[in-house]
């Protein structure tokens, strides 16, 4: 499946050009959402057989960046820089993939309160 999206990307290349610029319009508000964009298009531009070897961690971080735009969008700000900060900026370490990992520097009741 993974492969499938590198291989989507490569075939409807004007496609992929204007999803990935219109998310760098949501992106110059949210330096770590910015440089996790980048680190995608560089993925997505590096070596063929690099790009095939990283295939599975090229679709988690479209899925990460896509989340992450539409959270930025649509969320409450608070929702979103959590999500932005634990899933793709500085506290990316210091939270598990688990739901209820989240450092306790964030506002769990404020964040479960707009669910």
């Amino acid at each position: 499946m993974c492969l499938d999206v590198l291989r989507a990307f490569e075939r409807e290349q004007d496609a992929a050009h204007a999803l990935l610029d219109d998310w760098r319009a949501t992106a110059s508000a949210h330096p770590a959402l910015g440089r996790a964009l980048q680190l995608l298009v560089d993925m997505l531009t590096g070596e063929p057989a690099a790009r095939e070897a990283s295939a599975r961690r090229i679709a988690q971080q479209l899925a990460l960046c896509a989340q992450a735009v539409l959270l930025a969008r649509h969320a409450p700000a608070e929702v979103a820089d959590a999500f932005i900060n634990t899933r793709l900026g500085h506290a990316r370490g210091e939270t598990g993939r688990v739901y209820g990992t989240l450092p306790a520097r964030f506002d769990h009741a404020g964040l479960v309160g707009h669910f």
